[in-house]
């Protein structure tokens, strides 16, 4: 994870405001039958995000079981991502973050902030997007956490080999989406599937 793999895919993808006829919509999955659920912000806001929205790293906090094989269905994954630009030469930072909410899970922290994203992480129904890690987990620094809806064909094999990912993310919404494969720098590519 590093900021020239980063600004590979910023130059496959293009600066915003990129054109509509570059995206296909993506339909919300069959086990999605509330349009009350959160990830429906996702559906609602998919071509903002293509088409204006900005490339950051992003990296799994945790994923629904399906998302590591070959499944048919798009699933949720948590995610953390930053806007600042320190967490894009190195991705360390970002990783141990994710690691460190995961470690979260059924806890009861004393620090409230913590133990919100203790509660969200813990109960995988629940739909945090856009929000704040308590910043004594990021040295200070902006991190945003943010339940996504993974869909596969973004990703090289369809599945997750990896944590770590190139995200679209925009101000307007608090949903991110992972930039589709056809935009990875080859490179990114042969290391996503590598480890």
């Amino acid at each position: 994870m590093t900021r020239e793999l980063l600004d590979k895919v910023r130059i496959r993808i293009g600066l915003p405001p990129r054109r509509r006829g570059l995206f296909s919509n993506n339909e919300p999955p069959s086990w999605m039958k509330s349009k009350d659920d959160g990830l429906m912000e996702f559906y609602r806001k998919q071509e903002l995000i293509f088409c204006q929205g900005t490339v950051v790293w992003g990296v799994t906090v945790q994923a629904h079981e399906h998302l590591f094989g070959h499944c048919p269905s798009d699933h949720a994954a948590q995610v953390v991502y930053s806007l600042d630009p320190s967490f894009e030469q190195n991705g360390v930072p970002l990783q141990w973050i994710a690691q460190h909410l995961y470690s979260l899970k059924e806890t009861t922290p004393e620090d409230p902030e913590e133990r919100r994203i203790a509660n969200l992480i813990t109960d995988e129904m629940e739909r945090g997007m856009g929000l704040p890690v308590p910043k004594s987990l990021t040295q200070g620094k902006e991190v945003l956490t943010s339940t996504i809806i993974v869909i596969r064909n973004h990703l090289p094999g369809r599945f997750l080999q990896n944590n770590w990912f190139p995200l679209l993310v925009h101000p307007q919404t608090p949903a991110v989406m992972i930039v589709p494969r056809l935009y990875w720098a080859p490179e990114m590519l042969a290391l996503w599937s590598e480890q």
